[in-house]
């Protein structure tokens, strides 16, 4: 498996983030089965000559440069669905999308128009950043999705195309600490992530009936800590995939609130109860209805997000078998 084909990954420089992080542990559990994987770092100007930075060594990165890439068939090329520009120029090796989310992605055809437009911009050698999808071929790609929610889209607009699932596991911060002998007793706290803003949370922030707790600024060991400790994430942002932070907290042993839209209204994404799934229009009196019902009633609610807490904690074990499913 994987012993002559080489991989390469687009991953972008100098990000902390959900998808960078997700680019770190596919070449990382792909080099533990024995594939020779390669991180190729890009920003949205080129192609930097750049290492990784400190929060993603732990993932022993094998970084090349981009001119260093061999595009002959057997090799595969990766990129994620916000950067499928990367993919641009070769022809030999498979190129690959993984769709790690659905709304910021970048994937289409340019039109007859757009490509005049680019002949005529090369020709006067102006900025080629707002039409670098235009050589791209989205038809001719193998199609990898990290959700549900994505792999339905994917299907249905590439028809002609490979689509398969591939899902990774949380962070190996998390799975290295693990999540045994977790406190039973918990703070009456309401977690939720900042970079994800949405009407809903802003109106329920400026209520403040209950103890809101931003996560933002932890260490992952603080982040962990403070999942240990608290009784409740909520998350009314657009779920453009299954996102890390609900499988973070429920790893942690918090009960969730979710809105039921996009990736989170599937039972696969976020695989919890519907009841703890708020439908989009719902009034900040009817959600704090429901949050104080669940900070009251956490232990006995806690056996809900089991099943969904097993899955995450299979995750890893799962991303392994789906790899070698997918490139033996």
């Amino acid at each position: 498996m994987g012993n002559k084909a080489r991989y390469y990954i687009f991953t972008p420089a100098h990000f902390c983030s959900g998808g960078p992080e997700a680019l770190h542990q596919l070449a990382y559990y792909m080099r533990k089965l024995g594939m020779a994987v390669y991180t190729v770092y890009y920003t949205y100007s080129g192609f930097p000559d750049v290492q990784s930075i400190d929060r993603y060594k732990q993932y022993e990165v094998s970084v090349v440069r981009y001119g260093e890439i061999e595009d002959e068939v057997g090799n595969y090329i990766i990129a994620p669905e916000n950067a499928p520009w990367c993919l641009n120029g070769f022809k030999k090796a498979q190129k690959c999308i993984w769709w790690l989310s659905l709304h910021a992605n970048e994937v289409k055809k340019g039109t007859l128009k757009e490509r005049a437009t680019l002949m005529k911009r090369r020709l006067l050698h102006e900025d080629l950043s707002h039409y670098r999808h235009i050589d791209f071929n989205p038809d001719n790609c193998w199609h990898l999705c990290a959700s549900k929610y994505t792999y339905l889209y994917v299907s249905q607009s590439y028809k002609q195309s490979k689509v398969d699932y591939l899902v990774e596991p949380i962070s190996l911060d998390f799975l290295r600490m693990g999540n045994v002998d977790l406190p039973t007793e918990r703070e009456d706290v309401v977690l939720y992530n900042p970079s994800k803003p949405s009407a809903i949370m802003t109106e329920l922030l400026e209520r403040g009936r209950f103890n809101y707790v931003p996560l933002k600024g932890y260490t992952p060991e603080g982040l962990a800590e403070r999942y240990k400790k608290s009784k409740l994430y909520v998350d009314f942002g657009h779920f453009g995939g299954p996102e890390r932070m609900p499988k973070e907290a429920v790893f942690y042993g918090c009960n969730i609130l979710v809105a039921n839209h996009n990736a989170a209204s599937n039972d696969f994404d976020v695989a919890i109860p519907q009841k703890y799934k708020m439908e989009d229009g719902m009034c900040a009196e009817q959600i704090e209805s429901k949050i104080a019902e669940m900070l009251v009633n956490y232990d006995l609610q806690n056996v809900d997000f089991k099943s969904f807490k097993i899955k995450v904690e299979r995750l890893e074990e799962n991303f392994m078998e789906q790899l070698k499913g997918l490139f033996e």
